[in-house]
């Protein structure tokens, strides 16, 4: 994708065109990590290409420890500040479903955004 994000500003409208094509298509899977992630607090990377990664950890650690910021997989065209965003607003709905056991907020949460 970082490759592809250096022609958006080509000054050829139809290269411009296409490029965004291609953009909105490849980040599909992106997207979509960060929707599960910011959303439902789950971490859903199949093939450990997402910015936020996880590792197995004491309970006692769970908060300060299970979840970090890869910064090498950020995306370019998402800054660092959303990228940390993302990633303490994940932690946090995670941390509501799975340490506080709050499954009911969250799916009234996530049958409100589906609609």
């Amino acid at each position: 994708q970082s490759v592809i994000c250096h022609f958006q500003h080509h000054a050829d409208n139809t290269i411009r065109s296409l490029v965004s094509r291609v953009m909105e298509k490849t980040c599909v899977p992106i997207f979509e990590m960060i929707r599960k992630w910011i959303l439902d607090g789950v971490l859903q990377d199949p093939f450990d290409e997402f910015f936020v990664g996880q590792k197995t950890v004491p309970d006692d650690r769970f908060w300060q420890d299970k979840y970090f910021m890869r910064t090498e997989m950020i995306p370019e065209f998402i800054d660092e500040d959303l990228a940390k965003q993302v990633l303490a607003t994940g932690k946090a709905i995670n941390f509501i479903r799975v340490v506080c056991e709050d499954t009911q907020w969250v799916l009234a949460n996530m049958s409100e955004q589906s609609q």
